[in-house]
């Protein structure tokens, strides 16, 4: 009753992947951290929106790329103690490049095992972002 609250809207991400295997990784400045970090393509889910219309969407403005073969990895509660919103962990192969790019975000595409390693070094250190790509490597063959 006198818990506090804290509000998180519903998000995605995408962990796409070229035809070489190599996923794309964002470099990104968060204001939580006060410094760049490794993420992956995704953003807010709009009101009367759907998390695939978002990802798609999000993916577009922050890289150029369209994706295909899109399959809905993960399902999430961002925390469990409060009552916050879901996480949407999507996977996609990457289908083309467009010109419509409005966010200027470095983008580095790693292998798995440059992945593994990131994530060994702690490299990449926001817990969504840990989480998907976690779940991916040990469930998606």
């Amino acid at each position: 009753k006198n818990f506090h609250n804290i509000e998180i809207p519903n998000a995605t991400s995408v962990i796409l992947e070229n035809n070489k295997n190599q996923i794309l990784l964002l470099n990104e400045y968060r204001r939580g951290l006060k410094k760049k970090t490794l993420g992956l393509p995704g953003g807010q889910i709009d009101s009367n929106e759907k998390p695939i219309s978002t990802i798609k969407r999000e993916l577009l403005e922050e890289t150029g790329y369209h994706g295909k073969s899109w399959k809905l990895l993960l399902e999430y509660t961002i925390h469990g103690a409060y009552k916050v919103g879901k996480d949407y962990v999507f996977t996609a192969k990457l289908d083309k490049r467009s010109n419509n790019v409005s966010e200027n975000i470095q983008k580095i595409w790693v292998n798995k095992n440059k992945l593994y390693q990131l994530l060994n070094n702690k490299k990449i250190e926001t817990a969504g972002t840990i989480a998907a790509l976690s779940y991916y490597l040990l469930f998606n063959n």
